[in-house]
């Protein structure tokens, strides 16, 4: 009879293989739609360029050196109360990011042109990021700080989502 220690494990490894971990594959994308440029919303952009080129994909700083660019333009920023407390105080506020995604290729006409777009490899797509932040209107520093770091967590989970579609669409 195996031990307790060992079934466990087993479990473990029973549910990694059952949530496809194993089938997460290194981002990649065609060499004809690199190098990417990425435009849109300055702080979502710089998180976008830091994960593609952490995964070896080649990104462009410049727009007349691209073979494709994605676009990020912000949609929706919002912050909203859901409940009240019994003494009509906030007790819970929505934070959502809604972002949408546009990815075109580029061609140049000659070689001092700027590149025009050609066709379209995902056309615009929103995604959509939501968390919830209990409120506890007796500490108010505490609050804002929780909000500015909810806010870095909402721009992660977007550029997880907008990797996602990344993936999906550069076969």
């Amino acid at each position: 009879m195996l031990r307790l220690s060992h079934q466990l494990f087993i479990i473990l490894l029973f549910c990694l293989v059952g949530c496809g971990y194993q089938l997460q594959k290194p981002l990649v994308i065609s060499d004809h739609r690199q190098a990417i440029f990425i435009d849109g919303d300055r702080s979502l952009a710089l998180k976008l360029k830091k994960q593609l080129r952490s995964q070896g994909i080649n990104v462009s700083d410049s727009l007349s050196n691209a073979s494709s660019r994605i676009i990020l333009e912000v949609i929706e920023r919002d912050s909203r109360n859901l409940t009240l407390t019994a003494d009509s105080r906030d007790a819970q506020t929505a934070h959502r990011l809604s972002v949408s995604i546009e990815w075109l290729s580029l061609r140049k006409h000659d070689i001092s042109s700027q590149p025009i777009s050609t066709s379209i490899i995902l056309p615009p797509t929103n995604v959509h990021a939501e968390l919830i932040q209990l409120q506890n209107p007796d500490n108010v520093a505490a609050q804002q700080s929780t909000k500015e770091r909810l806010q870095r967590q909402l721009g992660d989970r977007i550029i997880a989502k907008i990797l996602h579609v990344i993936r999906f669409n550069s076969r």
